[in-house]
């Protein structure tokens, strides 16, 4: 008979591989490994492992600690309007990098915003707690991603 420990692994290999929601295919592939368990077990494996339910585009799926998903990182837009007017408070720029710094705990969320609007004149960033690191695509000059940033967040770089 296996083991408690070798059933949480085989769980966790099954969460990391697959993108399921359901239990039920969760039960499935643990079967697959060997492991006949009941849906109490697996809740109770699930929960001893941390893992969560996350949207995943239109569905749901679980994740376990450690992916980029579990941990939950409100967007900008879901911030009150006056957070939002007043979340920035410079905007520099260095070669291709432009240093976004916002008030304390905001850059994760103008970081995401950023990310997820797939602007045409940023590749990627990078957010501390106050302070967003953006790249910016070779060829698009300072103006183009100030415009871009204002769009995006109103009364961003005023």
């Amino acid at each position: 008979m296996k083991n408690r420990h070798q059933r949480l692994e085989a769980l966790r290999t099954i969460l990391t591989t697959t993108q399921t929601g359901r239990q039920m295919d969760i039960l499935a592939a643990l079967h697959k490994y060997g492991f006949d368990v009941t849906q109490a077990t697996l809740s109770r494996d699930l929960q001893s492992i941390r893992a969560a339910k996350i949207a995943d585009g239109n569905s749901v799926r679980y994740a376990l600690p450690g992916t980029p998903q579990y941990r939950h990182i409100p967007t900008l837009a879901a911030q009150p309007e006056h957070a939002r007017n007043n979340a920035f408070t410079g905007l520099d720029f260095s070669g291709n990098l432009c240093v976004i710094h916002t008030r304390p705990s905001l850059a994760p969320s103008i970081a995401y915003d950023i990310d997820h609007a797939h602007l045409s004149t940023i590749i990627g960033t990078v957010a501390g707690d106050d302070t967003v690191i953006a790249v910016i695509r070779t060829g698009a000059t300072e103006q183009q991603v100030m415009a871009e940033i204002e769009a995006l967040i109103p009364a961003a770089t005023r």
